[in-house]
């Protein structure tokens, strides 16, 4: 995300107008990187039932408890996603990124 201001916007009218998971995770990258720690968690925890072994969210929800002082929930959700990036293959991990 090179301009996370003008993606925020752009997300939180696609979120009204009834978007999915992955503009709700895009969002909540999105505002990790702008420093709204918990507006990130609260959307990307929100989204983490629909996207269970999404390595970003994991990895974003839980940077983000980490930087609010959240330590073992931050590191819950790190260990999750490292056990999850575990277990794919390369091919799979690697889809998971683009």
């Amino acid at each position: 995300l090179d301009r996370p201001d003008e993606a925020a916007q752009t997300l939180d009218r696609a979120l009204e107008a009834g978007a999915g998971p992955q503009a709700r995770k895009a969002l909540g990258i999105a505002e990790f990187i702008r420093g709204n720690d918990m507006r990130a968690s609260n959307l990307l925890g929100e989204v983490q039932p629909d996207l269970p072994e999404d390595l970003e969210v994991l990895y974003y929800l839980g940077a983000a408890n980490l930087r609010m002082g959240r330590t073992e929930e931050g590191q819950q959700y790190l260990r999750r996603g490292s056990g999850a990036a575990e277990t794919r293959s390369g091919a799979d991990l690697l889809g998971s990124w683009s």
